[in-house]
């Protein structure tokens, strides 16, 4: 997961806000690698709940920011061409690119729920 997030980060670099996504991928990335080697930090880092409740706090706090990106959605949902969603790679409409990084929060969010599972 942390590859794939980094990926993401690299491929967000010619962004319109590169900044903003690029921090977050990696943030995201980071955290991955972070669940994969939290069974060798010593105990108060280790702690089971504390780790829960982190990734937890990092998915609700992802979705919460996806919201703002509903409005594109639903502009592209109620467009008559849908191929612009994974047509061209530099986004002509703006509704485009948020429905894209409106996919891009609901991918790391899933994310940090697949670690918050996958560790209890």
């Amino acid at each position: 997961m942390s590859v794939i997030f980094i990926l993401f980060a690299f491929l967000n670099l010619n962004d319109p806000d590169p900044l903003l996504w690029v921090s977050l991928y990696v943030f995201i990335g980071v955290v991955h690698l972070l669940g994969l080697i939290k069974k060798y930090l010593p105990s108060p880092f280790n702690h089971i709940t504390t780790w829960l409740k982190f990734y937890l706090i990092i998915s609700l706090s992802l979705l919460f920011y996806g919201c703002f990106y509903i409005p594109d959605l639903i502009i592209w949902l109620s467009a008559s061409d849908k191929m612009d969603l994974v047509g061209k790679m530099k986004a002509e409409k703006s509704y485009i690119e948020g429905t894209r990084e409106l996919g891009g929060l609901l991918i790391a969010s899933m994310s940090m729920g697949y670690q918050y599972f996958s560790q209890k």
